[in-house]
């Protein structure tokens, strides 16, 4: 007899694949997420705190984003990446970059705290924005707030 049981990564293996010590890279590995989600824009902000250091990084892209219901699923899941068979975007045919699927977690070489706001188009063709936080202190257990109505979703022609 054959049992299955969830293999769970912890806190320290989370962190060792984040790279704290390469925030650089982190910036990097985000822009890469936006343009894999094919991005036309990828703007990087960089706020200093006064002290000569980095009080706030902001990695913002107008790519497909993630649908609310699968945010989970995305976001949950070290590995099994979609982009690893795919190699090109879906509309726009672009070549993918990503494929490893822990790409996102390189954004907790940036702070101890950390959020990602995805907006996108949910099932019912509804324009969702969705939350999901992270801290340092608990890498392995990320909090998703409802998604909120941003209004119906206007299909615009990549190209």
């Amino acid at each position: 007899m054959t049992t299955r049981f969830h293999i769970d990564a912890q806190a320290d293996y989370v962190l060792r694949i984040a790279h704290r010590d390469d925030p650089v890279r982190a910036v990097i590995e985000l822009v890469w997420n936006g343009l894999d989600a094919e991005a036309n824009t990828v703007t990087v902000a960089v706020e200093s705190d006064g002290l000569d250091g980095v009080a706030r990084v902001v990695i913002e892209d107008d790519g497909h984003g993630v649908p609310p219901e699968l945010v989970g699923t995305h976001f949950g899941r070290l590995g099994g990446s979609w982009k690893k068979t795919a190699k090109l975007s879906p509309n726009t045919q672009r070549r993918l970059n990503g494929r490893d699927g822990q790409g996102r977690i390189r954004g907790f070489a940036l702070g101890e705290n950390i959020k990602w706001t995805t907006t996108a188009v949910d099932t019912p063709g509804d324009l969702k924005r969705t939350v999901v936080a992270g801290s340092v202190s608990d890498p392995g257990r990320a909090r998703r707030a409802t998604p909120l109505l941003q209004g119906r979703a206007q299909l615009r022609r990549l190209a």
